[in-house]
């Protein structure tokens, strides 16, 4: 018998699901396909508070074979007797998420690093106001990945960041 049951969940808690293996792909689950273009689309439907579809999750009662990796980075395999879902719908879209927005620093999952350099260290340029790919974000701190976006402590640290270097090349400094 099949159940559909709504439920609403917030982003941080599906990328922790997959970080600690109860969001699974199984391998009938199409490739991963996205390149950097739907990308950056997914992320400007974000910011701009768009819909960007909803998520089907399967509860199996069977076991089947499940793809090891989610976006650069290798998820755990399930753990025996562990409540664990599959993703049926919305891979790409979680792919691309958990792929952009985990910070690397703060995770002790394996992954390959020029993959996620190349194609998932996605930046939001403060000056022209868009999400990018740009290889100078790496230096200019107008570039804040995307990472920092939704944790806390990291953005606090970006703003101090920023703060620092824009007073010590004297812009926005008051003078009285």
């Amino acid at each position: 018998m099949l159940k559909v049951t709504p439920k609403v969940t917030r982003l941080i808690n599906y990328i922790r699901d997959i970080e600690e293996g109860k969001l699974q792909i199984p391998t009938f689950q199409r490739d991963f396909v996205w390149g950097k273009k739907e990308k950056l689309e997914l992320f400007e439907s974000l910011k701009l508070g768009y819909p960007i579809g909803s998520l089907l999750f399967w509860k199996p009662t069977d076991t089947f074979f499940v793809k090891e990796e989610i976006g650069p980075y290798r998820v755990p395999a399930r753990v025996q007797n562990e409540q664990y879902l599959y993703i049926l719908d919305g891979f790409q879209r979680l792919s691309t998420l958990f792929g952009c927005l985990i910070n690397p620093d703060n995770t002790e999952l394996q992954r390959n690093e020029v993959e996620r350099a190349k194609e998932f260290a996605i930046y939001y340029d403060l000056m022209a106001e868009e999400f990018t790919f740009s290889r100078s974000a790496t230096t200019d701190i107008t570039f804040i990945p995307v990472n920092t976006l939704i944790d806390t402590y990291a953005f606090l640290d970006y703003g101090e960041r920023l703060r620092s270097t824009l007073t010590d090349r004297g812009v926005g400094q008051r003078t009285y």
